[in-house]
Parts: structure tokens; C-alpha cells; sequence
């Protein structure tokens, strides 16, 4: 039975060891940078049709998930995405 749910845990154990820790210098500037490009590329969307827009600032919030862990990603997501409520 253990064995059944150990890929969860080791997924879990991953997640927490990855968001317990505080970002250097340089990678806080990285994370500042990606959340100016993402919330910059949210403003400059294109409008296709009846309010639809289409946004380019996830792909800043997928590489700040990718470069810092889900914790910090995370909040550079809910800074990015705040633009969207605005549209």
C-alpha cells in the first residue's frame, strides 16, 4: 500500500523542500524582471473579438515556476494575472 501512493509523496516532499527557501539577489531580480515582462505583456494584448483578449504574460509565470519553484512562481502568477481583472 505504501508503495501505491509513494510517486505522490515524493511529489509532495519535492514541492515543500522547493518552496521553504528565500531567492538570492539574483534570482529576485529574475523573478522582478519576468513579473514586469509578464505584466507588460498583459497589458499589450490583442483584442480578437467581444471582449476576448488574447494575453502573452503566462509565459513569464511558466518561467518563473520553472526558474524558482511553485511557491515563488506562484506569486509572481497572482501579480501577473492581477492585470487581468482590469480587462
Amino acid at each position: 500500500m505504501n508503495t501505491l501512493f509513494q510517486p505522490t509523496i515524493n511529489l509532495i516532499k519535492a514541492f515543500f523542500k522547493s518552496s521553504i527557501y528565500w531567492p538570492s539577489i539574483n534570482e529576485f531580480l529574475l523573478l522582478f524582471a519576468l513579473t514586469a515582462l509578464g505584466l507588460i505583456g498583459n497589458i499589450l494584448n490583442i483584442e480578437l473579438f467581444f471582449g476576448v483578449n488574447f494575453l502573452f504574460g503566462s509565459a513569464a509565470t511558466m518561467l518563473a515556476v520553472r526558474v524558482s519553484g511553485a511557491l515563488w512562481g506562484t506569486f509572481v502568477g497572482i501579480i501577473i494575472g492581477s492585470y487581468s481583472f482590469v480587462l
